[in-house]
């Protein structure tokens, strides 16, 4: 089995800005599919990420720079690592993701395996 990351972009500040109620019922949808993933033993571990956008770091001209937002607009809010026999099964995992739902994308990336 093959293990991916799914990179879950929205736009920045998009899901704060939901009512509570909102937030807590959309929060229970990818809690759902996340235990549906672990039940048919495809999920590795997956994390919700603070709201803010993060900050991108880079080496230039011998210092680091620090820059704030990650993405002008956009953010990753999330991440699921999943297992999955085939790239095209994980594609089928994902497709059934709440994240699309709420016009957000899915990106998906193979983890190396470094020997």
């Amino acid at each position: 089995m093959n293990e991916y990351v799914l990179l879950l972009h929205e736009n920045a500040g998009e899901f704060a800005s939901l009512p509570p109620d909102q937030q807590k019922a959309a929060v229970a949808e990818y809690q759902a599919w996340g235990g549906q993933l672990a039940e048919a033993g495809h999920l590795v571990g997956g994390q919700k990420l603070a709201e803010d956008a993060g900050r991108v770091m880079a080496q230039s001209n011998g210092h680091i720079d620090v820059s704030t937002p990650a993405l002008a607009g956009e953010s990753i809010g999330g991440l699921f690592h999943v297992r999955a026999d085939s790239y095209e099964r994980v594609v089928e995992l994902a497709r059934s993701c709440p994240h699309l739902k709420y016009g957000n994308r899915i990106e998906i990336r193979q983890v190396d395996k470094v020997e």
